[in-house]
């Protein structure tokens, strides 16, 4: 008996030892594992936030802040899957969120709760309150610019309609923007905004078709993306309506290629930088990851407008 007490203790101080020599080797590992950044995009589908992700790949790479893994996901903006992403990556170790908002206001707890865990947040295309740093373009100066487009070629009188999208602050600042020309220009009648295209091609068609159905006359048409014109254009040209002109906002290659066809009729997109806005979050995200914080909390990028007169000489987002 005694022998087999024996035996039990000196297990037991094998044990201990163990453990004692495996919590240095812990630390080592854990003060030498890659940062983790997670990317947390509205929708990989549209082109421009595809565009913002190669942009930052790319700055962070030549940055070589170190050892970094990326994680990558596509909301298809539903906000529900926006936020059960955020909850994955936290739940991974994430240093950093890079997160485009789909719904600003309702994503404010789960950034909070970002901020708890010790991740910092970075948001890019919108903002969301509270993010250790924003990049997004001069929304409001966009849907000014591509409304003020609209209503030139609409002659300053007509009916016009507006398609909505996701309820971030980028998409309700090109609204407010078209809407404070709207309001000097009386001979406009908007005859539709109750719809919401959700900032997609599928979306911006549906939309079109009940907008179509419902107004024999439409001269013009704001879209607050790309896709979403892109989308409407092909619902007038599958029910031949060719009376209206279109304008929206991103300055896609697609939309390029559509504005110089003279049968188009999206004839202008107040074009933001997706490249830009990547690579300025790249360089963000290096200076967070050395613990630097940020120069500028908000950095607002200027759009302008890509019209058939000047497309020609636009670069697009072919970089």
């Amino acid at each position: 008996m005694p022998r087999k007490g024996r035996d039990r203790i000196d297990r037991r101080d094998v044990l201990r030892l163990a453990a004692a020599a495996l919590v240095p080797a812990l630390g080592t590992a854990a003060a030498k594992r890659p940062a983790h950044i997670a990317l947390l995009m509205s929708d990989l589908r549209n082109p421009f936030f595809a565009a913002i992700v190669r942009a930052f790949q790319h700055r962070l790479q030549a940055l070589s802040p170190g050892p970094v893994h990326l994680s990558i996901e596509s909301a298809g903006f539903d906000h529900q899957r926006q936020v059960e992403h955020i909850e994955k990556a936290l739940h991974a170790g994430s240093d950093i969120l890079v997160v485009s908002p789909i719904d600003a206001e309702l994503l404010q707890p789960t950034i909070r709760r970002a901020h708890r865990a010790g991740a910092k947040v970075i948001a890019v295309d919108s903002s969301v309150p509270e993010a250790d740093l924003t990049i997004t373009t001069d929304n409001f100066s966009a849907g000014r610019l591509a409304c003020e487009h609209l209503i030139q070629r609409m002659g300053g009188r007509g009916n016009l309609a507006i398609i909505h999208g996701p309820a971030n602050t980028a998409d309700l600042d090109r609204v407010r923007g078209c809407k404070e020309v709207l309001a000097r220009n009386k001979e406009i009648k908007v005859v539709s905004e109750m719809y919401n295209g959700g900032g997609t091609k599928e979306g911006g068609l549906e939309r079109m078709v009940s907008i179509l159905l419902s107004h024999p006359r439409l001269d013009g048409l704001f879209a607050i993306n790309d896709p979403t014109a892109l989308g409407a254009e092909l619902a007038a040209r599958e029910e031949r309506r060719s009376e209206m002109v279109i304008t929206c906002v991103d300055g896609s290659d697609e939309v390029s290629r559509r504005l110089r066809d003279s049968a188009s009729l999206i004839v202008a997109s107040a074009a933001q930088d997706p490249h830009a806005m990547g690579s300025l979050a790249a360089e963000g995200a290096a200076r967070l990851l050395r613990g630097q914080g940020t120069d500028k909390p908000v950095v607002v990028l200027p759009p302008h407008l890509v019209t058939k007169e000047n497309v020609q000489a636009y670069r697009g987002w072919s970089r």
